[in-house]
């Protein structure tokens, strides 16, 4: 047997649909999540000031289709209508987000170009029950439960391997992952979080133990996957590592979308046992061995090619869609280091100069875009984190969901809300320009939501110092809380105008004996 014939068979091993269905299920429900935030903050994102001057499009019946079609995506109904509508919709939103992006954003747009052609609807499906409730009425045989194992492959090649292949092309030319400290850094400071776990932060051999797990799981998963017996081992890991995402950090979807991918590493003699425990009415008649008529054996070979033809048609675009990420991953930390000063240089200097013209096109239409996440230039020089509190006609307080007083952050400001602040407004290098357009498209944001009106509405810009750190350190998150909040500008809404102004200092480098406790008269 050829090479060709055994990747051939290799890939057209038939799997249980079921585990597509689960996927689709899950990972629907995810975006459903994702759509009515992205409702929630319409005027946020959309105007280009909230509630003041409002963006030339109305997007209630925008939102209301796509919601449509990812509901008809979750039940299985009309899947291939409803994929095409997501992938639009996906393409208007995700791809372009531009300031307001974040990572997993190039997962749904990759996930929703592959939903056009994967048969996520073969089973637990409206579309499923439709069609055998059909060929039970013509007397043709009943669809076909199982799949190509290219679907299952494809979809976790594109959402998942090439996506830790690139990231760590990143960390392993990065100090704070080369350290152990991946994981521990990132939970370290208090706005990245929830609620403290510095119970388990301040275990040092466990948190490096950790993050070398992480690197190392994510080097050699693109290999791992491939191996069915691997499959459990990665799928525990991975579900670990990415339901604890969503316990610690403000990206929700993020963890909860990968997570779902995650479900086609299941082996699949788990979803033929769920497959055989679903009650299936009006199935039809399967064609018997000694059944010769022609009809139906034609209808049988019809259906086997129309699988086989499918199936390479998803493998070409995986195949596509790695061969796009790998010209991405020449400009890396780790290839721009491996290359420095010798041939290599001028082996990717071609490959790289692609990348970058292409870049676009990758981004915009795959989902293909460099992986650096939670890297060292998040986190180096960040040495204070920035909230806003409004205050009202006679000193009352309200603190913005940017974080609560204990600089924590919250649901209601996660996904690309919480990037958006700690990454590109309260950076680790804010600057008043950067900071007064946000601050002023927040603050018209949660007034127009609240029904304040903007005719004298006063905000307090807060500052709170986060320690220089360079490596582990025993107490460091509670030693973060302690640290006071200090007004350092003040923002005044009248008349529909925003005046923002900031102290001398603002932006500079505090020691802690110097920051002041807010007191009445700071607020005045």
């Amino acid at each position: 047997m050829s090479r060709t014939e055994r990747l051939r068979e290799f890939f057209m091993q038939p799997r249980a649909a079921t585990g597509l269905a689960v996927f689709r299920i899950l990972y629907s429900l995810t975006l459903m999540c994702e759509v009515f935030q992205l409702i929630y903050l319409r005027r946020l994102l959309f105007d280009p000031i909230p509630y003041i001057v409002p963006g030339q499009m109305h997007l209630a019946p925008f939102f209301a289709m796509w919601l449509v079609a990812i509901g008809c995506l979750t039940l299985g109904l009309f899947t291939r209508q409803a994929a095409v509508a997501n992938y639009v919709a996906t393409l208007l939103t995700f791809s372009v987000s531009g300031y307001w992006e974040y990572h997993v954003d190039y997962v749904y747009t990759g996930i929703g170009l592959f939903l056009l052609f994967v048969p996520v609807e073969q089973s637990l499906s409206i579309d499923a029950w439709s069609a055998r409730r059909r060929a039970a009425k013509e007397g043709l045989p009943a669809p076909p439960t199982t799949v190509p194992r290219a679907h299952y492959d494809a979809l976790i090649l594109v959402g998942i391997a090439l996506v830790y292949f690139d990231s760590v092309f990143y960390k392993l030319d990065s100090p704070m992952w080369m350290a152990g400290l991946g994981m521990w850094r990132p939970a370290s400071l208090p706005h990245n979080t929830y609620w403290s776990m510095s119970w388990l932060l301040d275990l040092k051999l466990i948190m490096v133990t950790l993050g070398y797990l992480t690197l190392l799981f994510e080097v050699v998963f693109i290999v791992a996957m491939w191996f069915d017996k691997l499959r459990p081992l990665l799928l525990i890991i991975g579900m670990g590592l990415h339901l604890g995402i969503v316990i610690t950090f403000p990206i929700p979807w993020f963890g909860l979308a990968v997570a779902a991918l995650y479900v086609l590493l299941v082996p699949d003699s788990w979803w033929a046992w769920l497959g055989s425990r679903i009650p299936a009415r009006d199935t039809g008649q399967a064609l018997q061995a000694d059944d010769t008529s022609q009809s139906n054996a034609a209808l049988v070979l019809s259906r086997r090619r129309a699988i086989q033809r499918n199936a390479v048609i998803v493998g070409a675009l995986a195949l596509i869609v790695t061969v796009a990420q790998f010209v991405q991953t020449t400009r890396s930390d780790l290839a721009k280091t491996l290359s420095r000063g010798n041939a290599l240089a001028s082996v990717l200097r071609p490959f790289q100069t692609l990348a970058h013209q292409s870049h676009y096109a990758s981004r915009t239409l795959l989902g293909v875009t460099p992986h650096p996440v939670f890297m060292d230039f998040h986190f180096d020089g960040y040495e204070a984190f920035f909230t806003l509190v409004h205050v009202d006609s006679v000193g009352r307080q309200t603190w913005l969901p940017i974080s609560n007083e204990q600089g924590q952050g919250s649901l209601l400001w996660s996904g690309r809300l919480w990037v958006n602040w700690n990454w590109r407004v309260s950076n680790p290098k804010p600057n008043a320009k950067m900071m007064s357009s946000g601050l002023r498209n927040i603050s018209a944001w949660w007034l127009g939501k609240n029904d304040l009106g903007f005719q004298d509405q006063r905000f307090l810009v807060m500052r709170r110092e986060c320690d220089p750190l360079s490596k582990w350190q025993e107490g460091y998150y509670d030693e973060q809380l302690t640290h006071k909040w200090r007004p350092v500008g003040m923002l005044h809404w009248k008349n529909g105008k925003c005046d923002v102004s900031f102290e001398p200092d603002a932006f500079e480098p505090r020691h802690e004996s110097d920051i002041l406790s807010l007191e009445s008269d700071n607020i005045q």
